[in-house]
């Protein structure tokens, strides 16, 4: 995943890379004559190099922003300031949401890990932690919204 546009952050300039290289031969328009930057997983790294070179995106300053983009296929070039980024979900509200879709076909194990969180001891949080991160292995540790509920014990 591709880390949004964020000055505060080093691989919020990521996105940057969707706009493209562009074509340098003669006649050619820095809009629409761009090549891809393919590898989509060296965009976070990039553009940490690029934050400890100094480099920081200031949206305030932008005349256009870019729309879609990713491996193989360039992001749209669009006039005018980007738009306003939309909050990013704590890990609160993405537990939330997981209890919500696991709720549908587990129901019990959704008040368990409810009723653990409100009322139950270190041992139990600990234990139901150590559940959910052995979980998360067999699944792959990507899975944010495993992830969350971990975090979620914690509060």
């Amino acid at each position: 995943m591709i880390h949004p546009p964020d000055p505060e952050h080093p691989q919020g300039m990521a996105f940057v890379m969707g706009a493209g290289i562009v074509d340098f031969r003669p006649g050619r328009s820095i809009i629409s004559d761009r090549q891809p930057i393919a590898v989509v997983q060296a965009w976070g790294p990039t553009s940490e190099l690029w934050w400890k070179l100094g480099l920081r995106y200031h949206p305030e300053l932008a005349t256009h922003h870019l729309k879609g983009g990713g491996q193989w296929s360039l992001a749209e070039l669009v006039e005018g300031p980007p738009p306003a980024p939309e909050p990013a979900m704590t890990n609160e509200q993405i537990a939330e949401k997981v209890l919500e879709i696991v709720a549908e076909t587990k129901p019990e194990f959704v008040q368990s890990i409810k009723n653990i969180r409100e009322s139950g001891t270190e041992e139990q949080k600990a234990a139901a932690r150590k559940r959910l991160e052995s979980e998360m292995n067999r699944l792959g540790s990507e899975i944010t919204g495993l992830e969350a509920l971990t975090e979620y014990l914690e509060d």
